[in-house]
């Protein structure tokens, strides 16, 4: 896996943009993609899946997503999960032809492991 500045990266903390790698503490320095605070630290072993500098393909089933849709000077927020291939690849398509903007994710991850359980 090469990782280079300015891609996306899957983390068990979430989706996040690899910035450096910080050679001192043997660990990756990802900052938050929308936030600009001090960013996370992750272990390589953190890392799940490929990185890629398309946002769209770090999305998978089981993710939250918070998506907009404009519509003349409107915009409507509706938070969705992705809960079948389907789903995904229509969602993808519809974001890659701008119907759809992608304003949030929540990871599968982040979700189990943040999930108040009954």
């Amino acid at each position: 896996m090469e990782l280079n500045e300015s891609m996306y990266v899957r983390t068990k903390y979430g989706i996040t943009q690899y910035k450096k790698y910080e050679t001192t503490m043997g660990k990756l320095l990802c900052i938050p993609v929308k936030d600009g605070s001090n960013g996370i630290f992750a272990d390589v072993e953190d890392i799940i899946g490929e990185p890629s500098y398309d946002l769209l393909d770090l999305l998978e089933v089981g993710d939250v997503i918070a998506i907009k849709e404009d519509i003349d000077k409107f915009s409507q927020v509706f938070i969705l999960g992705i809960h079948e291939q389907e789903l995904l690849k229509e969602i993808k398509s519809k974001l890659e032809s701008g119907k759809l903007i992608l304003d949030g994710i929540l990871t599968k991850e982040q979700f189990e492991r943040e999930a108040y359980k009954l």
